[in-house]
């Protein structure tokens, strides 16, 4: 887990409270002492604790009061409230406002260290980014560097409720990426909701998104809503295709959304997401400093994981497999080099197509080049990236170092049928196998 998970912010002015607390929470938790809520909302902006002490009895408030401050300016508190007072409406009261667990003085060790030790597995649970097990998801699977970064990233972005930016990339489906880290996250229980932003009619349409948007965002008066009626993150389609000065204004909205609402009225547990194609969407406003209040999460393009292909592949064909009852068990060493050497310029979709055709195309336990859907043009890139990575070529020789390995690619994918390989090439037979040597 990582060390600002660890943190526990602990408001008493009782000094056996926080030896208790100190002897206690040793090895599990670091116990961070704050004055007030004040001092803990602006700690809390450096360093988030995964759980709040609060003692009911204080000089100059009362434990609720402060509660209420910290639920004001925080997305999410779990807190354990103290108190001497053994009033049951008290207790029921700390409950009802979203104290998780409300505990009697003089505090016990043994009771306070079930309290904490609860708080913190469940912390620890949401800390960590699980994969999901439905298909559509296999393109996750892989422990490149590449990967782990990726994964590291949700895995921070699970800890807060900053809004998020998905660098989504061509291929990539950013909206079910940002549904997986919803479903991953605390109010995995609130629903998503999904804004096409060119769905507004043009000339009105800016009026009608802040309408709608600032409803969502508002804390709902109350407390008969189920969580699962509630909006848990709002999703922004679209994001790319709007005009510069209306996507500058929605940047500008959410990163000060707390003074444009109202901290009273914000919702602080509905997070917004916005999916960009690429990094060119959302450059321009990094230098106005308009992403400092987002996680932005980019989603590494296959080119740049190409030690994740072997898991990759295996999840595809294993689909496959399923869905058109074939019996693949794994890719020529042949095939599998072919593709460490192809760019993707589709991206995961493009693989998994190429996947599912080749599949299909099956006649064996095994897929080799022959049943790679790959045209010419892919096999010239392919060749060209071959020789490039060599480079043991002079200028001399590059152009028939080309022609010859390309015509050793398009005679394997023939499966070694010279007229098929000339048919591919549109060559007559007998200048295929001069070509070929």
């Amino acid at each position: 887990m990582k060390d600002k998970a660890a943190l526990l912010f602990v408001i008493t002015e009782d000094e056996s409270v926080k030896n208790l607390i100190t002897e206690t929470a040793a090895g599990m938790a670091t116990p961070v002492f704050v004055a007030s809520a004040a001092e803990a909302i602006e700690k809390a902006k450096a360093a988030l604790p995964f759980a709040f002490v609060i003692d009911y009895d204080l000089k100059s408030t009362t434990g609720l009061e402060v509660f209420r401050l910290l639920k004001t300016a925080l997305a999410d508190l779990k807190v354990i409230m103290l108190s001497a007072n053994n009033n049951i409406s008290l207790a029921v009261s700390a409950a009802k406002m979203g104290v998780d667990e409300f505990l009697k003085k003089p505090l016990q060790s043994e009771v306070f260290f079930k309290a904490l030790k609860s708080l913190l597995d469940e912390a620890q649970k949401i800390s960590r980014f699980e994969f999901p097990k439905e298909s559509g998801f296999e393109w996750l699977l892989g422990n490149s560097p590449a990967a782990e970064k990726l994964i590291a990233e949700a895995e921070a972005t699970l800890q807060d409720f900053k809004d998020i930016i998905i660098i989504s990339g061509e291929g990539i489906d950013g909206p079910a990426f940002a549904q997986v880290l919803h479903h991953n996250g605390r109010v995995a229980k609130r629903k998503i909701i999904t804004l096409d932003l060119l769905s507004f009619e043009p000339v009105a349409q800016e009026t009608h998104f802040w309408t709608l948007l600032q409803k969502l965002l508002t804390v709902k008066e109350g407390a008969l809503e189920s969580e699962e009626n509630l909006c848990g993150m709002v999703l922004l389609n679209n994001f790319d295709m709007l005009a510069y000065h209306f996507r500058h204004s929605i940047l500008d909205f959410l990163k000060n959304k707390a003074r444009r609402i109202g901290a009273d009225k914000l919702d602080k547990r509905v997070r917004l997401v916005l999916v960009a194609s690429g990094q060119e969407g959302i450059a321009a406003f990094e230098a106005e400093g308009l992403l400092e209040a987002f996680n932005v999460i980019r989603i590494p393009p296959l080119h740049e994981r190409k030690n994740d292909l072997p898991l990759i592949l295996s999840a595809y064909i294993q689909k496959y497999n399923s869905l058109y009852s074939k019996s693949v068990k794994f890719i020529s060493t042949a095939g599998l080099d072919l593709l460490f050497s192809f760019d993707f310029p589709g991206n995961y979709r493009q693989l998994e197509a190429m996947v599912s055709s080749a599949v299909l195309r099956s006649r064996s336990e095994f897929l080799g080049i022959e049943e790679m859907p790959l045209t010419l043009s892919n096999l010239e890139k392919i060749t060209l990236a071959r020789l490039a990575a060599r480079r043991d070529f002079g200028m001399n020789s590059a152009q028939r170092e080309f022609d010859r390995n390309l015509l050793d690619v398009v005679f394997e994918k023939s499966g070694k049928n010279l007229d098929r390989a000339a048919q591919f090439l549109s060559l007559p037979r007998t200048a295929f196998l001069e070509k070929l040597g």
